[in-house]
């Protein structure tokens, strides 16, 4: 390939969400799943990626935001359970009495607000750091589930902060996505080289699984990439995937 300044090129993009949802299976669990660290610094906060778990075990969902105070300004988190594609009647529940029905809310209390200590939440220059909040949910029964947490102002109910979840719980003995269909898109690349031996990359992404009870997941977003020259060849040096939106239905009546 002969380097163009500020040239736009086009590459081949090869991808498999269900390896790649594999991947994730693989991971060793403990006894409360840790969240997917996901690409870049911010994990599934920018990209959505999903939570996998095995079932049973608990699912700690943390978001954090400079919107998310623990000060003077009270705020409350509403959780709640949007979609669900396993039993209906059995959909996850959080870590408490409350929540355990599709569209139900919970509210987890002051305890699940704290102050970040990571770098990557760091607001600006100052030494503040963004806010968090965090709860557990579990599953007892395999399936995918769209959960959305809004922070509001204690006073005034106005949401100040929302964000939805995606998580998976599997089962031990068939942690695969060997039953389903899954198709995966990359298009439109917008890719400027940055040196002779260095670009940056954007590509729009379109992603789905349909699995054989109806039950179907599918979202849009992008794929944000640097690449560089190893011996002779280009290579992607990185990957980010951003969400812009996530469906999830349940099975076919």
């Amino acid at each position: 390939m002969r380097p163009q300044q500020n040239k736009k090129m086009i590459a081949g993009l090869v991808s498999a969400v269900g390896a790649a949802v594999l991947a994730l299976c693989l991971l060793a669990a403990g006894a409360v799943a840790a969240p997917n660290p996901g690409p870049g610094s911010d994990g599934p906060q920018s990209a959505n990626v999903p939570y996998v778990a095995w079932v049973g075990e608990h699912v700690r969902l943390v978001v954090c935001d400079p919107a998310i105070t623990t000060g003077d300004e009270a705020q409350v988190a509403n959780y709640q359970v949007e979609d669900w594609s396993g039993y209906q009647s059995q959909p996850p529940t959080p870590d408490g009495d409350s929540g355990s029905s599709i569209g139900q809310i919970f509210d987890p209390g002051p305890a699940a607000f704290f102050r970040s200590s990571e770098p990557a939440h760091r607001i600006g220059e100052s030494d503040e750091q963004e806010g968090c909040v965090a709860t557990d949910y579990k599953s007892l029964n395999p399936g995918l589930t769209r959960i959305r947490v809004d922070i509001r102002n204690e006073g005034t109910g106005a949401i100040v902060f929302s964000h939805q979840f995606l998580v998976i719980w599997l089962t031990a003995n068939k942690p695969t996505l060997a039953e389903a269909v899954t198709v995966h898109h990359g298009h439109m690349p917008e890719i400027t080289l940055t040196s002779p031996t260095t670009a940056t990359g954007i590509w729009a992404l379109h992603d789905e699984i349909v699995w054989p009870d109806g039950t179907r997941m599918q979202g849009d977003g992008h794929y944000h990439e640097t690449y560089e020259v190893v011996e002779g060849k280009w290579l992607i040096a990185s990957s980010t995937l951003t969400r812009l939106r996530m469906d999830l239905t349940g099975p076919a009546s």
